[in-house]
């Protein structure tokens, strides 16, 4: 990759996207009916994992797509999550309305509307439902995004093979599909929406930074996933500490046991939080960590170096950093010694600004396949 310097405006002019998380709370949303217009209309389906940190920040990413690459029409949400927070998304896309099961003449009145469903969370059984409740519904088109590995082809093939295009997530999960034999949809690979979460929180992220004493470029984000001290990933932390003794910045869920030396340098982001605080923040990270992808991606989406730690039990999804140029920042957890981990991260260290573009380069690589994801999506609404 290029080591030409990093221009911000330059990153921010090409970027495709911008993204969404909530603010507001449970309970009912207060959608805006689908009102009749010539406009056509794109049903965005977004599964049960709507309301995770990883399901909002593709989701706004996908919206945000989708305003950028098909501005002659308006989109709507169908949401499986009753108690998704919505908040962030209304106020990023106060036209967009979302819609859910306890809002059903609505819902109704956009799926007769709707000239495709674009389902976003891949093949998921919630989206399967969708699929086939629209498929005997109507006879109009639906395509699929973030088709994964793990779902298995079979009992999948008469809903993947009557749809109007498939975008599995990496290409390891494109070959499995290829591999299957599924005939009929077009068939690629579009990474995860995430790439193109633009939302930022700046007032939310400078207080947790300032209250928490964390200083732009001089603490390591860490994503460590639930459940997964592993003791690598406790050995690379340490070696980071000795080495710089700079703080470590623990991502949600933080449940991990920390030793002593490691303890007096870190910080926990305690609770939950969402995407539009997380990305100010993981921007002024000198590098982030971990064995979760969604913020790692948001990382990438502005600038900041990811590493991924790939463990047993993982699923394909990481096969993306291959995907788009920063196969050295994969790394086996199993093989890896903490001590090889800290060293990768002072390698970014050592050509800050060279790291930088190759990420800023990578996430503008993964936007491309997403705009030409999204041509395919214009082709099949406008025709």
């Amino acid at each position: 990759m290029s080591s030409r310097p990093l221009r911000r405006r330059d990153f921010l002019l090409s970027s495709a996207g911008l993204a969404a998380a909530s603010c507001g709370g449970p309970g009912p949303r207060q959608s805006a009916p689908v009102k009749p217009s010539p406009r056509p209309l794109v049903l965005l389906h977004f599964g049960g994992g709507s309301a995770s940190f990883a399901g909002l920040a593709a989701l706004a990413g996908e919206l945000r797509l989708l305003a950028t690459y098909l501005p002659e029409a308006d989109a709507a949400v169908w949401m499986d999550s009753p108690a998704a927070p919505a908040g962030m998304l209304r106020r990023a896309f106060p036209n967009v309305a979302l819609l859910g099961s306890e809002q059903p003449a609505q819902l109704d009145g956009a799926i007769e509307r709707a000239g495709l469903l674009l389902c976003a969370s891949g093949a998921s059984d919630a989206a399967r439902a969708a699929l086939e409740a629209w498929r005997k519904r109507t006879r109009k088109p639906y395509g699929i995004l973030g088709a994964g590995a793990a779902q298995p082809v079979r009992g999948l093939r008469e809903l993947l093979e009557g749809a109007a295009f498939v975008f599995a997530r990496e290409t390891r999960s494109l070959e499995v599909l290829k591999q299957a034999g599924i005939r009929g949809p077009a068939l690629a690979f579009a990474p995860d929406g995430a790439f193109s979460f633009r939302i930022a929180d700046e007032e939310r992220a400078r207080e947790f930074l300032g209250r928490s004493g964390l200083e732009p470029k001089r603490f390591l984000a860490v994503a460590p996933g639930p459940g997964s001290g592993g003791a690598r990933l406790l050995d690379a932390l340490e070696s980071w500490v000795r080495r710089t003794g700079w703080k470590v910045l623990l991502l949600p869920p933080a449940d991990i046991d920390l030793p002593a030396a490691i303890q007096r340098h870190a910080v926990r982001r305690a609770g939950s939080w969402l995407p539009d605080e997380a990305a100010p923040v993981l921007r002024r990270a000198v590098a982030a960590m971990g064995l979760d992808c969604a913020p790692l991606i948001l990382a990438a989406a502005n600038d900041t170096p990811p590493m991924y730690l790939h463990h047993r039990g993982a699923g394909s999804e990481g096969q993306i950093w291959k995907d788009i140029g920063l196969g050295r920042w994969h790394f086996h957890l199993e093989k890896a010694t903490g001590r090889q981990l800290d060293e990768a991260v002072a390698k970014i260290q050592a050509d800050y600004a060279a790291s930088q573009v190759d990420t800023h380069e990578a996430a503008l690589y993964a936007r491309k396949l997403q705009g030409d994801a999204m041509r395919v999506v214009r082709q099949a609404v406008l025709g």
